[in-house]
């Protein structure tokens, strides 16, 4: 049955409206794309606006490496040493001395316990004899120096407590009260190495965890107070790295292996699958050039980073992996983080909480354009 003149121009005009429609609903999506878009990287052109024309860079001088016997400190010593830098290694023993100055005859090796005043001393001592018989300016400080006690606070003998906060914090804090005034003279670089424990804590690291985030509020108070003598301030957060720190945490050091039955029983749930997970994040670890690369660039940029997450969980970019815990419920992360603790793959999780992303985005785009026909 051929179609009336009349009808033909209602079903033309039906369809103009319901094109217009579609393309005004796809124009307040584009907009939105590009609202979004814009305030996603405005934070971007003005932190580079505030660093133009860049902070004041040295491509030689000394610089100090705490805790450089072996991992990322002794990686990032080497690195540095190999860029033209006079790189002080700070180790705790004579035989770790004698081991890196094998590996790299250039580093100067000195022993140096952050928690001991006399170490300290020492060492701002020796760096101001090499200063005046180089003519050199001290330009760097890389706070390495950490140890780690992986347990539930509950069981865990409360001297672990102490050593960790004496290393990783009040070490840390002491030997870089003592060498400020000598890089307000260079307006060198403070690069302090965390970790990804300091953005996201795990069941066992209420000690470890922590002294990283204790490191995180220190950094950025230590960024401002210093901003005014042009003394670069990054913090270095690395998640799995190829390093002894691990290691240590497997062998016969481990703390778990030293539990009575009793103690053992009231977290067996974390520690039935631990060996397994962490060999699995030993296996997928990063090598430490992640590290050295984040450390050199702190070092030389015109535009150091505040923070720098480097290395992967389970083969996840940590980055990706700490950007998405960040915008999670709470809950929603301790289920995650549980799951994970008791043998389920980060990739699974990882993708299921990016389906149930997926799934809110939709719900929730399909509610603009409910509200918009209101």
């Amino acid at each position: 049955m051929p179609v009336k003149p009349l009808q033909q121009e209602r079903l033309h005009k039906n369809f103009y409206i319901h094109l217009q429609q579609c393309m005004t609903e796809k124009m307040k999506f584009t907009q939105l794309f590009l609202l979004c878009s814009v305030l996603f990287l405005s934070p971007y052109v003005v932190n580079f606006v505030l660093l133009f024309p860049g902070l004041h860079t040295h491509q030689a001088g000394i610089i100090l490496v705490t805790g450089a016997s072996s991992g990322i400190g002794l990686s990032a010593a080497i690195a540095l040493a190999r860029k033209g830098y006079t790189v002080v290694a700070g180790v705790r023993r004579e035989n770790d001395a004698s081991y890196i100055k094998s590996v790299e005859p250039s580093l100067i090796p000195i022993i140096l316990d952050v928690t001991k005043d006399s170490h300290v001393e020492r060492s701002i001592q020796t760096v101001e004899q090499h200063m005046k018989r180089s003519g050199l300016q001290f330009v760097g400080l890389v706070n390495n120096a950490g140890v780690s006690k992986g347990l539930p606070l509950e069981i865990q003998p409360f001297s672990f407590v102490e050593q960790v906060y004496d290393v990783n914090t009040f070490g840390l804090l002491k030997v870089t009260k003592e060498f400020i005034p000598l890089l307000r003279d260079s307006k060198g670089r403070i690069i302090n190495i965390g970790s990804v424990a300091g953005l996201l804590a795990t069941a066992g690291g209420s000690t470890y965890a922590g002294t990283k985030h204790a490191l995180e509020a220190i950094s950025d108070s230590l960024r401002r107070e210093l901003i005014h003598h042009e003394v670069s301030v990054s913090l270095v957060e690395p998640a799995f790295v190829e390093t002894a720190i691990f290691g240590k945490s497997m062998s016969s050091n481990d703390p778990v292996s030293k539990l009575s039955k009793e103690d053992y029983s009231l977290y067996r749930i974390l520690f039935d699958k631990r060996e397994a997970t962490m060999e699995k994040n030993i296996k997928l670890a990063s090598s430490t050039s992640v590290t050295d690369e984040a450390i050199t660039h702190a070092m030389q940029s015109l535009y150091p980073h505040p923070r720098y997450v480097v290395a992967n969980v389970q083969g996840i970019p940590a980055v990706v992996l700490m950007k998405l815990f960040s915008v999670l419920p709470d809950r929603c992360a301790d289920f995650i983080l549980h799951k994970s603790m008791t043998g389920y793959p980060a990739v699974l999780l990882f993708a299921l909480t990016l389906g149930s992303f997926g799934i809110s985005g939709r719900f929730i785009l399909a509610l603009f354009r409910k509200l918009d026909h209101l």
